[in-house]
């Protein structure tokens, strides 16, 4: 007998661009088709790469388990993927509208900006 099916949540990827040891925690929009994620956090030791999951879950209202880095553990340009929130719900959240939207249904792979929108860190606290 096999098993009963069950529901699986929701999976988008998101791809990134991180700026680690900036000023503040920020996410800033989007710039040639990847939301730029500014963490004060040097990227030594997977601190970035930890700051970086932080911060998008906490601007998701995730938990942290539910934000995981898949690609660019040591490179800028990274790929998260997001469990439990489909892609509009990603795309509301981080303010990103419709801009990046591409064709596989991902968040952030076309080109396109924020229309001059930023959003600050999560939460509207400065700092980390």
């Amino acid at each position: 007998m096999s098993p009963a099916p069950r529901p699986v949540p929701p999976v988008v990827r998101l791809d990134l661009r991180v700026v680690p040891r900036a000023s503040r925690n920020a996410i800033d929009g989007l710039r040639e088709g990847r939301l730029v994620v500014r963490v004060t956090a040097p990227p030594v030791d997977r601190a970035a790469n930890d700051a970086v999951v932080r911060l998008v879950a906490e601007a998701l209202g995730l938990p942290r388990r539910d934000v995981t880095l898949v690609r660019g553990e040591t490179g800028r340009n990274k790929t998260v993927e997001i469990r439990g929130l489909g892609e509009a719900a990603v795309r509301e959240r981080l303010g990103m509208g419709d801009a990046g939207r591409d064709t596989e249904g991902g968040v952030g792979g076309g080109r396109g900006d924020d229309g001059g929108k930023r959003r600050g860190d999560a939460g509207g606290r400065r700092g980390g």
